[in-house]
């Protein structure tokens, strides 16, 4: 699933780039939805990444700072999407932004992604279960290095 929802984000990318933000919307939103389904957290931040880079061309740059601001700082963000991120504001910028509360993050995501309910946006936004999993994944390996020696 990871697979298909970089594919829509591509795709999405590329209707960006000409001008076709309705259907780069549509993309964005369906790989949001598939990484949620998936539970792929980092592909649900590059889906962000993209919605930023979206509300930026619509010229919402609060908006699109508040999602860059999430996406860039979030633990799980992965290279490409910071440096997406760092194409459409300073470091400085995303660095020194306020973070947007859960609730107004959802609410920028819902305006681009109304098929996805509001507890699929919170498993890729919650910061508490995003710290729980690295926790478990933690545990884990911790677990599987004691078995190997």
């Amino acid at each position: 699933m990871a697979h298909i929802s970089t594919s829509y984000c591509n795709l999405g990318a590329l209707k960006l780039q000409n001008k076709q933000l309705a259907e780069a919307q549509h993309d964005f939103a369906y790989a949001f939805e598939l990484a949620h389904q998936g539970g792929i957290i980092s592909r649900g931040l590059e889906a962000i990444a993209y919605m930023a880079h979206l509300y930026q061309l619509r010229q919402e740059k609060p908006a699109a700072l508040s999602l860059a601001t999430y996406v860039y700082r979030h633990p799980q963000s992965e290279y490409q999407s910071k440096k997406l991120l760092e194409s459409l504001f300073s470091p400085a910028e995303l660095i020194s932004n306020r973070i947007a509360t859960q609730d107004n993050l959802l609410s920028l995501i819902q305006q681009l992604c109304p098929n996805v309910s509001a507890s699929s946006h919170g498993s890729i936004l919650s910061s508490k279960k995003t710290a729980a999993k690295l926790q478990q994944l933690k545990a884990k390996l911790g677990s599987a290095f004691a078995e190997g020696n």
